[in-house]
């Protein structure tokens, strides 16, 4: 299956290398009009919250040219990444950036402010987020890992595998450290990359 090729960050060391190497330019995320304004109905989400909770899938821009992906994966339970684009070359087909996208400061759909500490800034530290006590067993090395915590040396990005825990119930929430609900690492061990 497609979906069990895309890599957790704990097991893609170019991942976290281009993270910490390139400074964070832009972040952004596919604008499917249709989708999102279906998703905006049905959960009563804010114009401004719709970066931080809609889709499933999250581009970081590198400085270098780099674009690494980000996606909740069903199939691992996962947050997974891919290089969409690495040294100008499209390296990863599934779930690559087709078309319009939307970012962090769209006037719109984003609140500008709360990525002000990532943006022009290189990830010092990444922590994954690991399920304790998953209720079934791991399929691969890297499943169940719910949450990724990006570090600059300004602020934080939590990326999340599915929730409803979160503000609105979302397939992949991008928010700041501080908006994760209350009791969200209960059930999860921490691992600093």
């Amino acid at each position: 299956m497609v979906d069990s090729v895309l890599k957790g960050i704990s097991i893609d060391n170019r991942i976290v290398d281009a993270l910490k190497n390139y400074r964070i330019i832009n972040m952004t995320k596919p604008l499917i009009e249709f989708g999102m304004s279906r998703y905006k109905k049905r959960r009563n989400v804010k114009d401004e919250d719709m970066f931080s909770y809609s889709g499933k899938t999250l581009f970081i821009h590198l400085d270098n040219g780099d674009v690494i992906g980000f996606a909740s994966n069903d199939v691992k339970r996962s947050v997974v990444t891919w290089f969409d684009e690495k040294d100008g070359v499209k390296e990863h087909f599934y779930l690559c950036r087709s078309g319009d996208e939307f970012s962090y400061d769209d006037p719109i759909h984003s609140v500008k402010d709360n990525w002000s500490g990532i943006i022009n800034e290189k990830v010092i530290s990444i922590t994954v987020f690991t399920v304790k006590n998953p209720v079934e067993d791991k399929k691969f090395v890297d499943s169940f890992e719910a949450a990724i915590l990006l570090e600059t040396a300004k602020g934080n990005m939590l990326i999340s595998d599915a929730s409803a825990a979160f503000k609105y119930s979302s397939s992949m929430p991008v928010v700041k450290l501080e908006d994760a609900p209350d009791g969200f690492f209960d059930n999860l061990e921490a691992r600093v990359l």
